[in-house]
């Protein structure tokens, strides 16, 4: 089996990629099929944030031994499954339904993490609309079966639901009519608790959107801290081999919070 770790941009045509990632080999389906391949493909911004999160770990204390996080625009699901490689981690990855029946669940069966599960999420909803125990979700209970909501009541099975501890969104600052939606999410989750974190991983493909869309968060009130190239470049470096960091040239990654700060009446 041969180990692929080269950037996105140099995979694009390949339907199966063997990833590496911590002690774990990821396997890891692109669907090339049609005009629209967004979703449907790994990118750069996702790579990052998955030696990111591989290398520096997430640090921030947990709650009875267990994180629970949230990938929101999961695509091809690499960085929902570089969380689920620390078994303290709930992982609920998800995205719209066509890339949930694409390729991330796909990805997430063929990878057999016990601690993922797989939700259909549509940012275009209110975040204070979604029923969070109606939502169309995948939850593994064995090797070979996995549940849908619908028989998990019987079963007493669980959908990973808010408040979430991290959210974690790579490569989705892309179009403008979008981004408020998608922030609308992760400031509503970020609100659901008082240390919730979010990771935002992003590729600066037309600077002006992602100035627009980092100027809204704050806009929001939400703290907005950029992550040191020189964290990101040991994290590739050390979990990829990728020593030029030209490599990732464009891409970034944000960690977001809620703020301390009191706004005025």
């Amino acid at each position: 089996m041969e180990i692929n770790n080269k950037p996105a941009y140099e995979i694009k045509e390949e339907k199966l990629i063997n990833h590496s990632l911590g002690d774990r080999t990821l396997h890891i389906s692109q669907d090339l099929k049609g005009d629209d391949t967004t979703g449907s493909t790994l990118w750069l911004s996702a790579q990052l944030l998955s030696a990111y999160i591989e290398q520096s770990g997430i640090k921030d204390r947990l709650k009875n031994g267990r994180r629970r996080c949230l990938e929101l625009g999961s695509g091809v699901g690499l960085v929902g499954l570089a969380l689920a490689n620390n078994k303290s981690n709930e992982v609920l990855l998800t995205d719209v339904s066509k890339v949930v029946d694409r390729v991330l669940l796909p990805n997430v069966k063929s990878n057999d993490y016990s601690n993922t599960q797989v939700g259909v999420l549509d940012w275009s909803t209110e975040p204070e609309a979604i029923d969070w125990k109606a939502i169309r979700c995948f939850i593994r209970i064995s090797d070979t079966q996995w549940l849908t909501e619908r028989r998990q009541i019987d079963r007493g099975e669980h959908v990973l639901r808010p408040p979430f501890d991290l959210i974690v969104t790579t490569d989705t600052l892309y179009e403008r009519t979008l981004t408020p939606q998608l922030l609308k999410h992760i400031s509503y989750h970020l609100n659901q608790s008082g240390h919730s974190k979010a990771l935002i991983g992003l590729e600066r493909r037309d600077s002006a959107l992602i100035d627009e869309a980092l100027s809204m968060i704050t806009g929001m009130g939400l703290k907005l801290q950029q992550i040191p190239q020189q964290s990101l470049s040991k994290a590739v470096r050390d979990e990829y081999g990728w020593q030029d960091d030209e490599i990732w040239s464009g891409c970034e990654l944000y960690k977001l919070s809620k703020s301390n700060r009191k706004t005025k009446s």
